[in-house]
């Protein structure tokens, strides 16, 4: 078994003779056939894009009542959260640019399918081949394009490599869950580029109109320099403090 959750459970298989490698989810007994159907129809609405889970097909089996599972692709590198603490020494500020673009690029997927994910987090995104695959439908639904901040703190996490208030660690989740609720956020990491730290902060507003658009979130993700991982006002007046030094007037400092 390679995971696991409220109503199903993810194992590693081989497609017989072959060496090509699959997941199979495999429903509890009390998964209802019309949840099981709507997840089915979800994700294949979406599936054609490179950053969500592709479904391969659906079988079921009978021992004493039937019970169903999905064959999806395999993701070699795990949930998210596996791969950056795999990962956390030596992920590249590049490389998480470009999971937080493939995430965003996910959410527009669904955005424009009029899907919530309604369960977005660390341990539904996952890695394949160092690419992003969003998982796991089982409570989405066709109602709309809003999304809420719990997708943005995945933004927070692929620089932090961690987990949000240390939540797998402690034991108070009702604590905090109600903080969250009261406008508790992460604190931004240290030595991370300005612009993507300001990005998602704005995502994790407490009110939905002052949150940017997917849109918006893809544009300014574009626009971030992915050469540029720590820039802020310190440096820039540093920068003018060297300028004021003889010898250093006329020296152009944009590529140190």
């Amino acid at each position: 078994m390679i995971g696991s959750g409220e109503l199903s459970s993810v194992h590693a298989a081989y497609w017989k003779n072959t060496q090509s490698k699959f997941a199979i989810k495999k429903f509890n007994k009390t998964s209802r056939e019309k949840e099981i159907i709507n997840e089915i129809n979800l994700m294949n609405m979406v599936d054609f894009h490179p950053n969500i889970w592709n479904y391969e097909s659906t079988f079921s089996y009978s021992l004493d009542e039937t019970n169903y599972s999905l064959v999806l692709e395999y993701a070699n590198g795990g949930t998210l959260r596996e791969y950056l603490m795999e990962n956390a020494a030596t992920i590249k500020w590049e490389s998480q640019l470009k999971l937080a673009k493939e995430i965003a690029s996910g959410i527009l997927c669904l955005h424009d399918n009029e899907i919530i994910h309604r369960d977005l987090h660390h341990n539904n995104v996952l890695v394949h081949h160092h690419t992003i695959k969003i998982a796991d439908f089982g409570r989405s639904c066709l109602q709309g394009s809003d999304y809420d901040t719990k997708a943005w703190v995945l933004f927070w996490q692929l620089t932090s490599c961690t987990s949000p208030f240390s939540f797998e660690t402690r034991k108070d989740y009702i604590s905090i869950t109600l903080a969250i609720l009261n406008d508790a956020r992460e604190i931004p990491v240290s030595n991370t580029n300005v612009k993507y730290n300001e990005l998602y902060q704005k995502c994790w507003r407490q009110e939905p109109d002052e949150r940017p658009d997917i849109d918006q979130v893809i544009s300014e993700l574009n626009n971030i320099d992915p050469k540029i991982n720590f820039f802020n006002s310190q440096v820039n007046e540093s920068t003018e403090e060297l300028k004021n030094e003889d010898g250093f007037s006329n020296c152009d400092l944009s590529n140190y």
